[in-house]
């Protein structure tokens, strides 16, 4: 018989919440709050962090410029690609949309 670890939940420590209250103002019952407003999803990629897996909580996005919060991400719409790729450029947002959506067709892979 093989033994199988419990699985882990998300991380809901008090050292978290101290964490995110000192770094973004917001206390575990607004950071829950948006959490609801946002269907208990990632923003961006709408996967449950249950479901993501590692399983992570959800990031606390904001703007570097003017440290608006934006709302919850996953690590990798966060990091990847918001922070690695994008880095709060609106003009790269407009033509990753535009190159998404044109009308172009330059065949079809065999």
């Amino acid at each position: 018989m093989v033994k199988r670890k419990p699985k882990k939940g998300l991380n809901d420590s008090p050292a978290r919440w101290r964490a995110i209250k000192k770094k973004y103002g917001l206390g575990r019952e607004d950071y829950f709050r948006i959490l609801a407003e946002q269907g208990g999803v990632c923003f961006i990629c709408q996967r449950d962090p249950n479901k993501i897996r590692p399983k992570r909580n959800l990031s606390v996005d904001h703007c570097h410029e003017t440290g608006k919060i934006r709302g919850l991400l996953c690590y990798g719409c966060n990091h990847r690609l918001l922070g690695y790729h994008i880095k709060d450029r609106v003009e790269l947002v407009q033509r990753l949309l535009e190159y998404l959506t044109r009308k172009v067709d330059y065949g079809r892979i065999p």
